[in-house]
């Protein structure tokens, strides 16, 4: 159960990375004017699923590590990413009005409460007792760098050039975690 558990959260972590990239870049490529045929539905779908279950999976390590931290930040973690996509996504798709666009504060505020638990989540994931051959600290840093940048909004694009490999970090990790 326990490996399962953990190939599953490694695998939705490749999908999530690999879903949202093309879900950011569709929609914000003018607004999704440029592919105005292709339906976003599935691929918002595929990506809040994929993001839920590659972070269920820092949950189980967070319970089996007993690190509270670890579990309840990842818990928010996916609680104000369903949030964001629904909030900014689902009006792409749908015929109700966003008016989400008219307040810029809210982007902000979403990117600092991201930042803000991703910072939380890195040294959560420092301060665990199994390190894993040391992969638990460098995920951990690689996390505290990114939401760092991610929090002072003028340096989120060090966030970007950061988040694959972030994921790949967290995605090793979990496949190590089975073991």
């Amino acid at each position: 159960m326990k490996k399962n558990l953990f190939k599953l959260a490694a695998f939705s972590g490749l999908v999530s990375l690999i879903s949202s990239v093309p879900l950011t870049l569709l929609v914000e490529a003018k607004g999704g004017s440029y592919f105005p045929e292709f339906n976003l539905g599935p691929l918002i779908f595929l990506s809040i699923v994929s993001y839920a279950l590659f972070l269920s999976g820092f949950i189980y390590l967070g319970q089996i590590q007993n690190s509270k931290v670890t579990a309840v930040s990842s818990f928010l973690l996916i609680l104000v990413n369903i949030s964001y996509d629904l909030l900014v996504y689902l009006p792409k798709i749908s015929t109700y009005p966003s008016k989400l666009d008219e307040y810029p504060s809210a982007y902000i505020a979403f990117g600092i409460t991201y930042g803000l638990l991703t910072i939380l989540h890195g040294y959560s994931l420092i301060q665990l007792k199994n390190p894993m051959g040391g992969l638990t600290k460098k995920t951990g840093w690689v996390e505290l760098i990114f939401g760092f940048s991610f929090v002072t909004v003028v340096l989120s694009p060090i966030s970007l050039l950061l988040l694959i490999p972030m994921y790949l970090l967290q995605v090793k990790l979990l496949l190590r975690a089975r073991k």
